[in-house]
């Protein structure tokens, strides 16, 4: 097995520089481009002026996974401080994805959990909206019932019709008005 393959590096994975060399600086973005069996393989540095090759040693460079992966040191040990957790955090540019936990006796990167979002409010259905107004109007016209019943019987003699805002005037008086009402 290559060295590469030892640490389950394949061509074309992401890595980040950890620490600065002749032509490399801590935190540049680089892909495997080669893997050719020494612990130097090729990899493609994407600069402003084009991509160039470079071949720093397996220990400059740390894999960037994103997804479900737990993120370590290249040598898949926990980073040994939480302030290293966190400034490979930084470098990799994971701040937005990932947060740094405790892990078998360091520190590792892990994807955060997604919040949970709350529960789209839903517009109830055309049935549901008719049977809840339905079961308010009976309830309505029950309370009404029950203050018309009430009038009749603080009333007796009095016979009480319903009259409405636009009921006809009876000999030309308002019968919604109690001065009106006539025994009989």
């Amino acid at each position: 097995m290559t060295p590469c393959e030892e640490k389950g590096y394949k061509i074309g994975d992401e890595f980040v520089v950890t620490e600065d060399h002749w032509n490399a600086k801590k935190g540049e973005k680089l892909t495997l481009l080669d893997d050719d069996g020494t612990s130097l393989p090729y990899f493609e540095k994407h600069t402003k002026g084009g991509d160039e090759r470079y071949f720093p040693h397996l220990n400059w460079v740390e894999k960037v996974t994103t997804g479900g992966e737990t993120i370590t040191r290249t040598n898949g040990q926990p980073f040994a401080t939480e302030a290293s957790a966190r400034q490979q955090l930084t470098a990799k540019g994971l701040q937005g994805t990932h947060e740094v936990v405790s892990h078998g006796g360091g520190y590792a990167l892990v994807p955060k959990q997604p919040e949970a979002k709350p529960e789209p409010a839903t517009t109830p259905s055309p049935i549901t909206t008719l049977l809840t107004a339905r079961k308010a109007r009976n309830e309505a016209e029950a309370a009404y019932q029950a203050a018309l019943e009430a009038v009749r019987n603080e009333l007796p003699g009095y016979v009480l019709a319903e009259v409405g805002k636009d009921a006809p005037l009876v000999d030309g008086a308002d019968m919604t008005e109690p001065a009106n009402w006539q025994e009989g």
